[in-house]
C-alpha cells in the first residue's frame, strides 16, 4: 500500500469527509460495552479526541464477527489508531420538537450527571427520534442543570405555556417553534443499515 493509505487526519478535517474512508489517531475519552447487533455481529462505540477537537471529539462505531475481535481499550486516556473508517452523514436541519423523553426535566440527567434525552423531531418530510447525550446535551441546554431552567427550556421547545404545569402533553395546547440543529446519522448493524439507523444531535445550543 502507498503512504497515502496511512496518512492520519485530524478529527476536525475528518468530519468533513462524508462517506469517505479516513485514518485517525486520538485519545479515548469514552467507550461503550460490547453488545450483539440484530444480526450476527457484535458492536461497540469509542469516543476519541485530539488537539483539533479536544472537547467534542468524535464517536467511532466498531463491528466484528466475534466480541474478541472488537478493540480492547484498557482505560480512558489510551491512544488508539484506526484506519479506513467511513465518516457517516452529518447535516443541519430545521425542525420542530414534538416529544421529549423522559418528560420530567429532573430525569434528563442520569444519577452520574450525564445527559440522556430523546427528542422526536419533525419537518415537512419526516419524523425521527434524535438523541442528546453527555456533553452534547450540556451544550444544547446551555450548561444548565437547574430543573427549573430545564423545565422552562422543555416547555419552550414543545411550545407549551409554563403556567400549564401539566405532567404530560395530553390535551395541552402546543405550538412548537422551528429550530435549527446539527444532526448526525449512523447505524449499529451493518446488515441492516437503515433499520438500525440512529440520529444524534451535536454541536447545537438552543437559544430560545
Amino acid at each position: 500500500m502507498g503512504g497515502e493509505d496511512y496518512k492520519f487526519m485530524q478529527l476536525v478535517d475528518a468530519i468533513a469527509c462524508i462517506n469517505q474512508r479516513v485514518n485517525l489517531i486520538g485519545v479515548v475519552v469514552e467507550t461503550s460495552l460490547p453488545k450483539s447487533t440484530k444480526g450476527t455481529d457484535y458492536f461497540c462505540s469509542v469516543k476519541i479526541i485530539d488537539e483539533s477537537r479536544p472537547s467534542l471529539g468524535i464517536y467511532i462505531n466498531f463491528f466484528a464477527e466475534t466480541m474478541e475481535k472488537l478493540p480492547h481499550v484498557g482505560s480512558v486516556g489510551d491512544i488508539i489508531m484506526v484506519s479506513h473508517v467511513v465518516v457517516t452523514c452529518k447535516f443541519k436541519s430545521v425542525v420542530r420538537v414534538v416529544a421529549i423523553l423522559p418528560w420530567r426535566a429532573e430525569d434528563f440527567l442520569s444519577p452520574n450527571g450525564i445527559y440522556r434525552v430523546r427528542l422526536t423531531l419533525e419537518d415537512p418530510t419526516a419524523r425521527v427520534h434524535a438523541f442528546l447525550y453527555a456533553e452534547d446535551g450540556m451544550k444544547f441546554f446551555g450548561n444548565s442543570q437547574s430543573v427549573d431552567m430545564l423545565t422552562k427550556t422543555r416547555n419552550m421547545l414543545l411550545g407549551v405555556a409554563d403556567e400549564d404545569g401539566a405532567p404530560t402533553l395530553k390535551n395541552v395546547p402546543r405550538n412548537p417553534p422551528w429550530i435549527q440543529c446539527c444532526l448526525k446519522s449512523y447505524y449499529i448493524d451493518k446488515s441492516d443499515i437503515w433499520g438500525s439507523r440512529n440520529y444524534r444531535i451535536f454541536d447545537t445550543t438552543f437559544v430560545g
